[in-house]
């Protein structure tokens, strides 16, 4: 019985994580070639996943630095 809730649990994390929204950018030629050599350079085997993970982490650094805090 508690092996079935825990497969539930991970089936509906799943389900959560599943990325349906999709996002169209549009580069530059230079743009898209520094993104390339960046990516061939380092061996970064998912550009999408790339460009996803830098957008994210600039994001909440963002957020983070402009959230009020107790002595604002």
């Amino acid at each position: 019985m508690m092996k079935k809730k825990q497969a539930n649990k991970v089936v509906e994390k799943k389900a959560k994580l599943r990325r349906t929204n999709k996002i169209c950018i549009t580069l530059n030629d230079e743009e898209k070639k520094y993104i390339e050599h960046y990516v061939k350079k380092y061996g970064i085997s998912s550009t999408a996943r790339f460009v996803r993970g830098v957008v994210m982490k600039t994001i909440l650094q963002d957020l983070d630095l402009s959230s009020p805090t107790l002595f604002d």
